[in-house]
């Protein structure tokens, strides 16, 4: 109780009390109140946290740099934690290219980084249709740029070149030209016997499993395996309702949740129209914003379980990862 109550008191004081003292002397970034770690293990002992930007051994400094080893009769600690910048790493131009970063094809505004994976001595990046491939409406072997061109990525920035992509089939409100002539032509006798009811042909529905499409790398040296704040994917595996989730990507960063809800959703890619998907995993609870369509969607140990592609104010659609190998089709090596 007494080191909860130097903590919540003592220490907000001498914090405050420092700051400024602190903040004057060499590498000095942060004052913080914490606990102390010795030895490379957390105690239970409160005490005033400094942050550096580097650690350097006390004996080169100046007496005026040097950090006491206690303030008022409490402990302090000095971490280095780097420089501390505005987060913008994400969309920015990086060599190499980690998973979870801005990416697109060169007419796309900018998506999602998945990952990375080899076969054979070649590497490919994973994302989706609408992010590598423009909604169907790319080339093969066209520039895929990171930053995406939203970013400010341009045709210096090429990291890798599309492979391979799963067509997306968008709903139509009319038939093929059959149809419309045959409903039409019935349309016609209908009303010379003055019936009030019309046919109009209707294209069925033609539903998909995923969005998604691999570009290969222009060289190794662009391929860094992590994804951003996660570490490597060891594997896949196939998941269900309940289980935890989580993801890295270009705007909303690091977000989890659970998978809530398995089934068919229609989502919309503006112009291009209307698209019907079926078996996929609805999270309620991990969200996504614009930029994090191609987004990675791993377990806790780290294996994908699935690609994000769509979402809403209230909801995060992703393809079942097994249904992404089938449909490219490809065999990822780990």
């Amino acid at each position: 109780m007494e080191n909860m109550r130097v903590f919540t008191n003592e220490l907000k004081v001498l914090e405050k009390k420092y700051r400024d003292w602190f903040y004057r002397k060499a590498n000095v970034c942060g004052v913080v109140r914490g606990y102390k770690v010795i030895n490379g293990k957390k105690t239970d002992i409160p005490s005033l946290v400094i942050f550096v930007t580097k650690k350097v051994d006390p004996i080169m400094l100046r007496e005026s740099d040097r950090i006491p080893r206690e303030i008022e009769g409490v402990l302090t600690d000095v971490v280095e934690v780097g420089i501390m910048r505005a987060n913008s790493y994400r969309t920015e131009r990086q060599r190499p290219c980690k998973g979870g970063i801005s990416v697109a094809h060169m007419d796309v505004t900018a998506g999602t980084l998945g990952c990375w994976f080899k076969r054979g001595s070649r590497w490919f990046a994973l994302s989706n249709n609408h992010v590598f491939a423009n909604s169907n409406d790319a080339h093969i072997g066209d520039p895929i740029l990171q930053p995406g061109p939203y970013d400010g990525g341009m045709l210096s920035d090429v990291i890798a070149h599309l492979d391979r992509f799963v067509p997306i089939s968008f709903i139509s409100a009319e038939g093929c030209s059959i149809s419309r002539g045959v409903a039409k032509g019935l349309n016609f006798l209908a009303n010379g016997v003055g019936s009030n009811s019309y046919l109009r042909s209707h294209k069925k529905d033609v539903v998909n499993l995923v969005d998604c499409a691999l570009a290969e790398a222009t060289d190794e040296s662009v391929v860094d395996r992590e994804i951003y704040e996660v570490g490597i994917i060891p594997g896949w595996r196939e998941a269900d309702i309940g289980d935890y989730i989580w993801k890295s990507g270009r705007t909303s960063e690091i977000t989890d949740g659970t998978i809530d809800y398995i089934g068919s959703v229609q989502v919309s890619y503006g112009d291009a129209g209307v698209a019907m998907f079926e078996e996929q995993f609805v999270s309620n609870t991990m969200l996504c914003a614009g930029g994090d369509s191609g987004s990675a969607v791993l377990d806790r140990d780290l294996n994908i379980i699935g690609l994000l592609f769509a979402g809403s104010d209230t909801s995060t659609i992703i393809n079942m990862i097994r249904n992404v190998w089938v449909g490219l089709p490809f065999t990822p090596e780990f």
